[in-house]
Protein backbone atom coordinates (compact mmCIF):
# COMPACT_ATOMS: atom_id res chain seq x y z
CA UNK A 1 0.00 0.00 0.00
CA UNK A 2 1.31 3.45 -0.45
CA UNK A 3 1.04 5.96 1.88
CA UNK A 4 -2.41 7.72 0.86
CA UNK A 5 -3.60 3.99 1.17
CA UNK A 6 -2.18 2.91 4.36
CA UNK A 7 -3.56 6.31 6.04
CA UNK A 8 -6.80 5.44 4.79
CA UNK A 9 -6.40 1.88 6.31
CA UNK A 10 -5.27 3.26 9.57
CA UNK A 11 -8.55 6.04 9.60
CA UNK A 12 -10.97 2.96 8.87
CA UNK A 13 -9.72 0.63 11.20
CA UNK A 14 -7.55 1.91 14.15
CA UNK A 15 -10.16 3.97 16.90
CA UNK A 16 -9.11 7.46 16.93
CA UNK A 17 -7.30 7.48 20.48
CA UNK A 18 -5.30 4.94 19.01
CA UNK A 19 -4.11 6.71 16.47
CA UNK A 20 -3.28 9.87 18.45
CA UNK A 21 -0.89 7.49 21.12
CA UNK A 22 0.86 5.87 18.51
CA UNK A 23 1.18 8.83 15.94
CA UNK A 24 2.62 10.94 19.50
CA UNK A 25 4.40 8.02 20.43
CA UNK A 26 6.56 8.27 16.67
CA UNK A 27 5.42 4.70 15.46
CA UNK A 28 5.87 4.66 11.59
CA UNK A 29 2.44 4.67 9.41
CA UNK A 30 3.42 0.78 8.60
CA UNK A 31 3.53 -0.26 11.35
CA UNK A 32 0.23 1.52 12.28
CA UNK A 33 -1.18 -0.41 10.08
CA UNK A 34 0.18 -3.59 11.20
CA UNK A 35 -1.34 -2.82 14.40
CA UNK A 36 -4.51 -1.81 13.06
CA UNK A 37 -5.35 -5.44 11.45
CA UNK A 38 -5.59 -7.16 14.77
CA UNK A 39 -5.20 -4.42 17.52
CA UNK A 40 -7.32 -1.43 16.30
CA UNK A 41 -8.88 -0.57 19.75
CA UNK A 42 -7.35 1.50 22.46
CA UNK A 43 -8.58 -1.10 24.96
CA UNK A 44 -7.52 -4.35 22.92
CA UNK A 45 -4.00 -2.76 22.54
CA UNK A 46 -3.80 -2.17 26.24
CA UNK A 47 -4.57 -5.87 26.59
CA UNK A 48 -1.37 -6.85 23.99
CA UNK A 49 1.13 -7.72 26.68
CA UNK A 50 1.51 -7.62 30.80
CA UNK A 51 4.80 -6.14 30.32
CA UNK A 52 7.58 -4.65 28.23
CA UNK A 53 8.93 -7.94 27.69
CA UNK A 54 5.30 -9.29 25.97
CA UNK A 55 5.00 -6.34 24.19
CA UNK A 56 8.48 -6.46 22.36
CA UNK A 57 7.76 -9.95 21.74
CA UNK A 58 4.55 -9.06 20.04
CA UNK A 59 6.09 -6.35 18.13
CA UNK A 60 8.37 -9.29 16.30
CA UNK A 61 5.41 -11.44 16.38
CA UNK A 62 2.36 -9.61 15.26
CA UNK A 63 3.84 -6.98 14.22
CA UNK A 64 7.13 -7.81 11.66
CA UNK A 65 9.15 -5.24 13.49
CA UNK A 66 12.97 -6.93 14.31
CA UNK A 67 15.25 -5.52 16.57
CA UNK A 68 18.13 -6.01 14.40
CA UNK A 69 18.57 -2.32 13.39
CA UNK A 70 18.38 0.89 15.16
CA UNK A 71 15.75 2.23 13.40
CA UNK A 72 13.76 -1.22 13.90
CA UNK A 73 14.59 -0.72 17.70
CA UNK A 74 13.58 2.19 17.78
CA UNK A 75 10.33 1.55 16.45
CA UNK A 76 9.70 -1.22 19.17
CA UNK A 77 10.76 1.65 21.90
CA UNK A 78 8.04 3.83 19.99
CA UNK A 79 5.26 1.08 20.56
CA UNK A 80 6.35 0.32 23.81
CA UNK A 81 5.82 4.01 24.82
CA UNK A 82 2.61 3.94 22.85
CA UNK A 83 1.29 0.78 25.23
CA UNK A 84 2.87 2.25 28.34
CA UNK A 85 0.35 5.55 27.67
CA UNK A 86 -2.51 3.22 26.70
CA UNK A 87 -2.46 2.17 29.98
CA UNK A 88 -2.57 5.64 31.48
CA UNK A 89 -5.42 6.43 29.43
CA UNK A 90 -7.25 3.58 29.63
CA UNK A 91 -7.16 3.58 33.64
CA UNK A 92 -7.55 7.06 33.93
CA UNK A 93 -11.15 6.35 31.45
CA UNK A 94 -12.45 4.34 33.77
CA UNK A 95 -11.93 6.60 36.70
CA UNK A 96 -13.81 9.37 35.11
CA UNK A 97 -16.69 7.20 33.53
CA UNK A 98 -17.24 5.80 37.09
CA UNK A 99 -17.48 8.94 38.97
CA UNK A 100 -19.73 10.64 35.91
CA UNK A 101 -22.03 7.55 36.48
CA UNK A 102 -22.45 8.13 39.94
CA UNK A 103 -23.02 11.59 39.41
CA UNK A 104 -25.61 10.90 37.12
CA UNK A 105 -24.23 13.32 34.64
CA UNK A 106 -22.50 13.20 30.78
CA UNK A 107 -18.30 12.18 31.19
CA UNK A 108 -15.69 15.19 30.58
CA UNK A 109 -14.01 13.95 27.74
CA UNK A 110 -10.43 14.14 28.69
CA UNK A 111 -8.01 16.32 26.43
CA UNK A 112 -6.39 13.82 24.74
CA UNK A 113 -9.80 12.04 23.50
CA UNK A 114 -10.68 15.36 22.13
CA UNK A 115 -7.40 16.02 19.94
CA UNK A 116 -7.65 12.22 18.89
CA UNK A 117 -11.34 12.46 17.95
CA UNK A 118 -10.74 16.10 16.16
CA UNK A 119 -7.48 14.91 14.73
CA UNK A 120 -8.77 12.01 13.08
CA UNK A 121 -11.75 14.35 10.88
CA UNK A 122 -9.04 16.65 10.09
CA UNK A 123 -6.97 13.38 8.68
CA UNK A 124 -10.06 13.36 6.58
CA UNK A 125 -11.50 16.78 5.72
CA UNK A 126 -8.66 19.27 6.31
CA UNK A 127 -7.86 21.79 9.58
CA UNK A 128 -10.95 22.87 11.00
CA UNK A 129 -11.34 26.55 12.11
CA UNK A 130 -12.78 26.91 15.64
CA UNK A 131 -15.61 28.00 13.92
CA UNK A 132 -16.31 24.61 12.27
CA UNK A 133 -15.00 22.67 15.42
CA UNK A 134 -17.36 21.20 18.32
CA UNK A 135 -17.02 22.82 21.84
CA UNK A 136 -15.69 20.18 24.73
CA UNK A 137 -19.47 19.73 25.87
CA UNK A 138 -21.02 19.15 23.29
CA UNK A 139 -18.56 16.40 22.05
CA UNK A 140 -18.96 15.11 25.77
CA UNK A 141 -22.71 15.09 25.23
CA UNK A 142 -22.44 13.31 21.42
CA UNK A 143 -20.29 11.01 23.13
CA UNK A 144 -22.39 9.72 26.24
CA UNK A 145 -25.56 9.41 23.47
CA UNK A 146 -23.46 7.58 21.35
CA UNK A 147 -21.99 5.29 24.26
CA UNK A 148 -25.74 4.42 25.44
CA UNK A 149 -26.81 4.11 21.86
CA UNK A 150 -28.99 6.93 21.99
CA UNK A 151 -28.31 9.58 19.91
CA UNK A 152 -30.64 12.61 19.91
CA UNK A 153 -30.99 16.00 17.58
CA UNK A 154 -29.75 18.63 19.43
CA UNK A 155 -31.48 22.03 18.65
CA UNK A 156 -29.77 24.76 16.92
CA UNK A 157 -29.24 26.64 19.36
CA UNK A 158 -27.85 24.19 21.64
CA UNK A 159 -25.05 23.35 18.86
CA UNK A 160 -21.58 24.75 20.08
CA UNK A 161 -18.44 25.24 18.19
CA UNK A 162 -15.64 26.21 20.37
CA UNK A 163 -15.49 29.49 18.94
CA UNK A 164 -19.18 29.92 20.73
CA UNK A 165 -18.64 27.59 23.45
CA UNK A 166 -19.88 29.19 26.95
CA UNK A 167 -18.70 27.04 29.89
CA UNK A 168 -21.67 25.76 31.09
CA UNK A 169 -22.52 26.01 34.93
CA UNK A 170 -23.07 23.25 37.88
CA UNK A 171 -25.27 23.77 40.10
CA UNK A 172 -25.95 21.44 43.24
CA UNK A 173 -28.78 20.41 45.25
CA UNK A 174 -30.46 18.68 48.39
CA UNK A 175 -32.71 15.82 47.49
CA UNK A 176 -35.51 13.89 49.57
CA UNK A 177 -32.83 11.50 51.26
CA UNK A 178 -30.24 14.10 52.00
CA UNK A 179 -27.98 13.94 49.04
CA UNK A 180 -26.17 16.08 46.97
CA UNK A 181 -27.38 16.45 43.14
CA UNK A 182 -24.81 17.83 41.25
CA UNK A 183 -26.76 19.09 38.04
CA UNK A 184 -24.85 20.23 34.66
CA UNK A 185 -26.82 22.68 32.54
CA UNK A 186 -25.84 22.71 28.81
CA UNK A 187 -24.33 25.96 27.38
CA UNK A 188 -26.83 27.98 25.04
CA UNK A 189 -25.99 29.72 21.82
CA UNK A 190 -28.38 31.67 19.79
CA UNK A 191 -30.68 30.37 16.84
CA UNK A 192 -29.52 30.94 13.44
CA UNK A 193 -31.13 34.31 11.76
CA UNK A 194 -30.00 33.41 8.04
CA UNK A 195 -29.13 30.61 5.56
CA UNK A 196 -25.27 31.11 6.19
CA UNK A 197 -25.30 30.91 10.30
CA UNK A 198 -27.56 27.93 9.41
CA UNK A 199 -24.79 26.11 6.79
CA UNK A 200 -21.97 27.15 10.01
CA UNK A 201 -24.19 25.28 12.58
CA UNK A 202 -24.72 22.36 10.70
CA UNK A 203 -21.75 21.75 9.48
CA UNK A 204 -20.81 21.44 13.61
CA UNK A 205 -23.18 19.05 14.11
CA UNK A 206 -21.61 16.86 11.15
CA UNK A 207 -18.04 16.87 12.49
CA UNK A 208 -19.56 16.35 15.65
CA UNK A 209 -20.92 12.57 14.87
CA UNK A 210 -17.58 12.09 12.57
CA UNK A 211 -15.67 12.35 15.72
CA UNK A 212 -18.10 10.23 17.18
CA UNK A 213 -17.67 7.67 13.94
CA UNK A 214 -13.75 7.69 13.93
CA UNK A 215 -13.77 6.66 18.04
CA UNK A 216 -17.05 4.45 18.11
CA UNK A 217 -16.32 2.13 15.56
CA UNK A 218 -18.06 -0.82 16.65
CA UNK A 219 -21.71 1.50 16.64
CA UNK A 220 -23.09 -0.10 13.56
CA UNK A 221 -25.31 3.00 13.28
CA UNK A 222 -21.89 5.02 13.02
CA UNK A 223 -20.83 2.99 9.91
CA UNK A 224 -20.26 4.14 6.76
CA UNK A 225 -20.88 8.08 7.63
CA UNK A 226 -19.54 10.93 6.08
CA UNK A 227 -19.88 15.02 5.46
CA UNK A 228 -22.16 13.67 2.59
CA UNK A 229 -25.67 13.43 4.05
CA UNK A 230 -25.03 16.15 6.08
CA UNK A 231 -24.56 18.50 2.92
CA UNK A 232 -27.26 17.09 1.24
CA UNK A 233 -29.72 17.17 3.93
CA UNK A 234 -28.86 20.92 4.43
CA UNK A 235 -29.34 21.40 0.52
CA UNK A 236 -32.94 19.99 0.96
CA UNK A 237 -33.95 22.29 3.72
CA UNK A 238 -32.25 25.28 1.52
CA UNK A 239 -33.16 24.22 -1.72
CA UNK A 240 -36.41 24.46 -4.36
CA UNK A 241 -37.89 22.28 -1.62
CA UNK A 242 -38.44 23.82 1.75
CA UNK A 243 -36.89 27.56 1.77
CA UNK A 244 -37.11 28.37 -1.58
CA UNK A 245 -40.33 26.72 -2.31
CA UNK A 246 -42.37 27.98 -5.27
CA UNK A 247 -45.89 27.16 -6.90
CA UNK A 248 -45.19 26.35 -10.74
CA UNK A 249 -47.31 28.80 -13.01
CA UNK A 250 -48.17 28.02 -16.81
CA UNK A 251 -44.42 28.43 -17.67
CA UNK A 252 -41.30 28.42 -15.42
CA UNK A 253 -40.76 32.41 -15.62
CA UNK A 254 -44.21 32.46 -14.18
CA UNK A 255 -43.31 30.19 -11.01
CA UNK A 256 -43.69 31.73 -7.84
CA UNK A 257 -42.10 31.75 -4.46
CA UNK A 258 -44.19 31.19 -1.69
CA UNK A 259 -41.33 32.65 0.64
CA UNK A 260 -42.34 30.49 4.00
CA UNK A 261 -41.64 32.10 7.29
CA UNK A 262 -37.99 31.40 8.93
CA UNK A 263 -39.12 29.58 11.52
CA UNK A 264 -41.44 27.74 10.01
CA UNK A 265 -38.15 26.53 8.10
CA UNK A 266 -36.44 25.41 11.32
CA UNK A 267 -39.01 23.64 12.93
CA UNK A 268 -39.54 21.50 10.04
CA UNK A 269 -35.70 21.08 10.32
CA UNK A 270 -35.57 20.24 13.68
CA UNK A 271 -38.25 17.48 13.24
CA UNK A 272 -36.77 15.65 10.42
CA UNK A 273 -33.45 15.46 12.59
CA UNK A 274 -35.48 14.05 15.22
CA UNK A 275 -37.16 11.66 13.30
CA UNK A 276 -34.36 10.45 11.73
CA UNK A 277 -32.69 9.82 15.16
CA UNK A 278 -35.76 7.85 15.89
CA UNK A 279 -34.75 5.76 12.91
CA UNK A 280 -31.45 5.30 14.34
CA UNK A 281 -32.79 3.97 17.67
CA UNK A 282 -35.53 1.90 16.81
CA UNK A 283 -35.62 0.54 13.51
CA UNK A 284 -31.45 0.33 13.59
CA UNK A 285 -31.03 2.26 10.59
CA UNK A 286 -27.41 4.24 10.26
CA UNK A 287 -27.51 7.73 10.57
CA UNK A 288 -26.08 8.47 7.02
CA UNK A 289 -29.15 6.18 5.46
CA UNK A 290 -31.69 7.84 7.91
CA UNK A 291 -30.19 11.75 7.53
CA UNK A 292 -31.10 10.80 3.46
CA UNK A 293 -34.49 8.78 4.52
CA UNK A 294 -36.48 11.75 6.08
CA UNK A 295 -35.85 14.48 3.38
CA UNK A 296 -37.62 11.76 1.20
CA UNK A 297 -40.92 11.53 3.57
CA UNK A 298 -43.32 13.21 1.91
CA UNK A 299 -46.07 12.46 5.15
CA UNK A 300 -43.70 14.35 7.02
CA UNK A 301 -43.43 17.18 5.00
CA UNK A 302 -46.98 17.50 4.58
CA UNK A 303 -47.70 17.00 8.05
CA UNK A 304 -44.87 19.56 9.52
CA UNK A 305 -44.08 22.02 6.91
CA UNK A 306 -46.64 21.81 3.83
CA UNK A 307 -49.99 22.45 5.30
Amino acid sequence: MNPAEQREFVAEHMDSDLQFILDDSGVALGNMVAIARRYGTLRRFNALGDDRAAIRAACLADFAIPQDTPDNRAQVAAVVTAWETAQEYVSKEIELRAEAKVLGQPRILQVHERQAMVKAVENIYGTLSESETPSTDYLSIKAEETETNEPTASALDEILSRKEATTSQIQSSLDSAGHIKVVRTKGKGRMPTNTEEYRKLMKVEAYAWLCMASRYRAKHWLHGLTADPFTKFVDFILGDRVNNLQIPGASPEQSVRLKPDWSIVLAYEYKLRKEAMKLVVHEGRTLADAMVAVTRDADLKEAFFTT
